[in-house]
């Protein structure tokens, strides 16, 4: 069986059309309640500019379905330990 132009061209819309909508049923608006939880994370490095040397940072950040967060951070700088709290201010 030979396909038409018309008949190709019609599958190829039909098909191009349900990628598209899959990919609209997928998508949501992410809210504050799916960001919501505990996190930690790393960070390391080299400070270049000025030359200061190497870092590393180690923390925890909790984010509320409200919209507040609260976290800790402890980084040291060329061995040089600091520590941060972190509350957002109450409203």
């Amino acid at each position: 069986m030979q396909l038409t132009f018309a008949q190709i061209t019609a599958r190829l819309l039909l098909c191009f059309a349900s990628l598209g909508f899959a990919q609209l049923v997928l998508a949501h608006e992410c809210t504050l309640s799916d960001a919501a939880g505990k996190y930690g994370y790393t960070s390391s490095g080299t400070i270049v500019n000025p030359a200061v040397g190497p870092f590393t940072a180690v923390g925890h950040v909790t984010l509320t379905e409200a919209g507040t967060f609260t976290g800790a951070q402890t980084t040291s700088i060329a061995g040089i330990y600091l520590t941060r709290l972190s509350r957002e201010p109450s409203r």
